[in-house]
């Protein structure tokens, strides 16, 4: 700490702010110079359909967009996927999802799946088998469940959007073994994502919202489509360091010190 107590001196309070403004700066540059980078990167991963470079099946609805972001700093998990009707009018309700840091998800252990349910607005997770079927949520390790994680709309053009974002810190954390990374990625993404037209899940609320059942989720009635891919490009935008938001404090501070001298300043002229 700084002692800035001067015995030899006596100020009268309407001085007294000077020293007040002169604390303020050095006690916030020493934040600065305490404070050690914490950097953070938020991973972004957009696509949409004009690139055609997607690898979908769009039976349940016709793929427009895909967006993902993870920040691995704070564990944010987003995902945005929007539709446009197929010809027979079916656009997707619900579905399921496994991301990775760059490889396909088929075939890969030490992943979360999502199971997303548009209608009640559930989203439900558990780790992933590996296997190319959706049935991880009888086998596998219940992870996480939200109530109403999931946004469902309809634009005016009729295009749908299903989306979710969520705090992923206990999946990523869960002791599953040395291999085990929940659902984040980097500068390389692996997708995994199964859309239905007509899903149909039930849950028991009373025992942390697990999956009971599950209606046309494997490959039922209903329309069903997918976008399948790996090793795809995300963007990388890094954040502020602690350090440097800090630094911008200190200004921040400093400049409206100086203001309110200057203020007093201009009021002790015409005293």
């Amino acid at each position: 700490t700084l002692d800035l107590h001067l015995p030899f001196m006596s100020l009268s309070p309407r001085y007294s702010h000077l020293l007040n403004g002169c604390a303020i700066a050095v006690a916030a540059a020493g934040i600065c110079t305490i404070a050690q980078p914490a950097t953070a990167t938020t991973f972004k991963f957009d696509l949409d359909r004009d690139n055609g470079n997607l690898y979908t099946n769009n039976a349940a609805g016709v793929f427009q967009e895909i967006s993902a972001s993870y920040n691995d700093n704070s564990d944010q998990f987003s995902w945005s996927s929007t539709f446009s009707a197929t010809q027979n009018g079916s656009t997707p309700n619900g579905g399921w999802l496994v991301v990775t840091d760059g490889p396909n998800p088929k075939g890969q252990n030490g992943h979360a799946i999502f199971y997303i349910d548009g209608i009640s607005g559930a989203l439900t997770a558990y780790s992933y088998s590996g296997a190319n079927s959706s049935n991880s949520w009888r086998t596998e390790q219940f992870l996480d469940s939200w109530e109403d994680a999931v946004q469902l709309t309809t634009e005016a053009n009729g295009e749908k959007t299903l989306s979710f974002s969520i705090d992923a810190t206990e999946i990523n954390n869960a002791n599953l073994g040395a291999d085990w990374e929940g659902v984040q990625f980097n500068d390389k993404i692996g997708v995994w994502f199964h859309t239905l037209d007509d899903l149909d899940i039930d849950y028991n609320y009373d025992d942390q919202g697990e999956i009971t059942g599950i209606s046309n989720f494997s490959y039922g009635d209903g329309a069903h489509g997918w976008y399948d891919t790996g090793h795809r490009a995300a963007e990388a935008v890094p954040e502020p360091s602690i350090g440097l938001l800090a630094f911008a404090a200190a200004g921040l501070m400093v400049k409206r010190s100086r203001r309110r001298n200057e203020d007093e300043a201009l009021d002790m002229a015409h005293a």
